[in-house]
């Protein structure tokens, strides 16, 4: 059985390589000529494929361009708007234009400082610790003084209010002393600068210290 299984075989090899080349020389050669036909089908999908590629980097490019322009015109509408040249159309999306700074508060005006005479003795003064009430025998004042407040508007403080009684006369008598509040007033300018002229005592009388 193995013998003829192997006969078999060998037989069929052998007619196989009989067969095979008769049939190569019965089979008709290719034609040539479909061959540029075939070139030049795949040279024509080439060149749309080209065109296809050309046709789509020119729209890219358009759309470059195009968004590019837009993007222009968009900041230049922002520009104006910000600048106040134009109205705002999206008041939600574009910023209006900065507010106007605003103008610097004016300066306080500085006040001066009136001063006090004080009848003509030494300096001009500013808040003294005295007062003399009468310029001519400067035997009444005000002693020990405490300010309460001292400005263009007017002074007003606490002092010891020292008079003569002039019992039996001014020159020879006694003086008396009490606690006062008083008030300056009687403004004038002199030599530049606002002065204190008036003296008036609380419950009492108005004196000229100037």
């Amino acid at each position: 059985m193995r013998k003829f299984l192997a006969g078999a075989c060998a037989g069929i090899i052998g007619i196989s390589a009989l067969v095979t080349p008769a049939a190569a020389q019965d089979l008709p050669e290719p034609p040539m000529a479909e061959a540029p036909a075939d070139l030049a089908h795949e040279e024509g999908q080439g060149s749309s494929l080209s065109s296809g590629s050309s046709a789509d980097s020119d729209l890219l490019v358009g759309g470059i361009m195009v968004a590019g322009v837009l993007g222009a015109a968009a900041a230049g509408g922002a520009w104006a708007v910000q600048q106040g040249l134009i109205p705002n159309p999206l008041p939600g999306i574009i910023p209006g234009p900065a507010p106007a700074p605003q103008a610097p508060a004016p300066a306080p005006v500085v006040q001066p400082t009136p001063v006090l005479n004080n009848c003509g003795f030494g300096e001009k003064e500013v808040r003294p610790t005295y007062i003399l009430l009468y310029c001519g025998d400067g035997h009444s004042a005000l002693n020990d003084i405490t300010w309460n407040s001292w400005s263009i508007d007017g002074a007003s403080g606490r002092a010891l209010l020292r008079e003569l009684t002039c019992d039996p006369s001014c020159a020879t008598g006694g003086a008396t002393y009490r606690w006062v509040d008083f008030t300056l007033g009687g403004l004038v300018w002199k030599n530049g600068e606002p002065q204190f002229t008036r003296a008036y005592v609380v419950g009492g009388r108005e004196y000229r210290i100037d």
